[in-house]
């Protein structure tokens, strides 16, 4: 069977032309450019060679002037299989230098190789076109040589220049994109901000009337019902009234029952004693009534603790719930600490537990609405929040808000 050699400086071309090839049978050879096809072919010289055009070292009009020109090698036919000369003037110049046929790439596979056939065919048979004169003496090929370079360069270099056309019309697009986003982002954050304000106004406002209004009726109804026992125990009560008396004892138990429930219900809506005794009070209330509903162990421990506007402490202070939330649903853990410090003129905030860890999905890019809500919540006060696998076990979530000590 014929012995083919294909150049081209492509390894997926030379795969499929030699899958092509070899499928039908022929030995196949390889070269990455002109320079290296011209030292396997001396060395044992192929059938045929199958050659692209633009490649490195030599392209494959040089490889071919050379062709012709050696002794050896000229007799053996010379295929120009290429997708980047495909212009009349391309062809023609290969045809002059002394190619015996121009396929352009992609070919389909049983044309192509029925071409391949013919060209093997007319050698055995003599009817190929004779070898013209040594490349030195074609001033002509030369000279088409030449200028089909500087054809080549033009588009190409028109080529480029679209390109860098279209480039610079995509970043004005997307910058343009990029904009709209941020403003779409600044105005969504700022609407979120007044919503998260609204929010916290309205928590105050309800906590405020839970508390005051509320609380006192319970407060006036608890006395009255106290007035009722203690004249019920204090007279010659009949047998017969008897369960009245029991009732108002009830009632009584019942009054202060409420009493608790709507204290918890204000308190947790908007501590007192964020108000009245800052951040770091009102956390360590709030870890104890953690440790009294879960029975995990749950310390506060403060530095150095600057003032804070009311807006980023109450922010601070529902991180640290939400946070304390999300351990008490998925943590397991045995313990919890609560650290508030100061570094770098920021306000640090970090709730460490010893559970089973944040999954590593959430690590960069939380997808839980509760710890995207703690991102939110620290940027609307221009902190940051990172999330932390602890060593062996456990989460550490830290918060860093702007803030000077006092």
């Amino acid at each position: 069977m014929k012995r083919i050699l294909i150049v081209d400086d492509k390894p997926e071309n030379l795969y499929l032309l030699r899958a092509l090839l070899q499928g039908s049978g022929y030995p196949v050879d390889e070269a990455r450019h002109g320079a290296e096809a011209l030292v396997k072919a001396r060395q044992a010289p192929p059938d045929l060679i199958i050659s692209d055009l633009l490649m490195p070292v030599m392209d494959g009009y040089t490889l071919l002037r050379h062709w012709k020109a050696d002794a050896r090698l000229k007799e053996i036919p010379f295929v120009v299989y290429t997708a980047t000369y495909t212009d009349p003037q391309d062809e023609k110049l290969a045809l002059d230098l002394g190619a015996d046929a121009f396929i352009l790439k992609p070919a389909e596979p049983e044309p192509f190789l029925v071409r391949v056939q013919e060209v093997l065919t007319r050698q055995r048979t003599g009817g190929l076109t004779p070898t013209r004169p040594p490349f030195i003496e074609e001033k002509g090929a030369f000279k088409e040589y030449s200028e089909v370079l500087i054809r080549k360069l033009e588009q190409k270099a028109e080529q480029l220049e679209q390109a860098n056309r279209r480039l610079e019309e995509d970043i004005k697009v997307n910058q343009v994109r990029e904009q709209k986003l941020k403003e779409s982002g600044e105005q969504l954050r700022a609407l979120l901000a007044r919503l998260q304000r609204t929010r916290e106004e309205e928590r105050i406002r309800v906590s405020r009337e839970i508390h005051d209004e509320l609380g006192q009726l319970l407060t006036g109804l608890k006395m009255d019902v106290c007035w009722l026992e203690r004249k019920l125990s204090s007279s010659g009560l009949p047998a017969a009234l008897h369960p009245l008396l029991e009732r108002a004892v009830g009632a009584s138990a019942l009054a202060d029952a409420t009493i608790a429930t709507v204290q918890k219900i204000a308190a947790d809506l908007r501590p007192s004693a964020l108000d009245q005794l800052g951040l770091v009070a009102s956390l360590a209330q709030e870890a104890r009534r953690w440790q009294e509903r879960n029975g995990v162990p749950c310390q506060v421990a403060a530095g150095p603790w600057p003032v804070l506007p009311p807006a980023t402490a109450g922010e601070l202070f529902y991180i640290c719930q939400e946070t304390l939330t999300n351990v008490a649903r998925h943590a397991n853990a045995k313990s919890v600490t609560i650290n508030l410090t100061t570094e770098n003129g920021a306000a640090v905030l970090e709730v460490c537990d010893d559970g089973v860890g944040i999954a590593e999905t959430d690590l960069n890019a939380p997808r839980s609405l509760g710890l995207l809500g703690i991102r939110e919540r620290a940027a609307q006060c221009g902190g940051t929040v990172t999330f932390t696998r602890n060593k062996p076990r456990g989460t550490r979530v830290t918060v860093r808000v702007p803030a000077k000590p006092e």
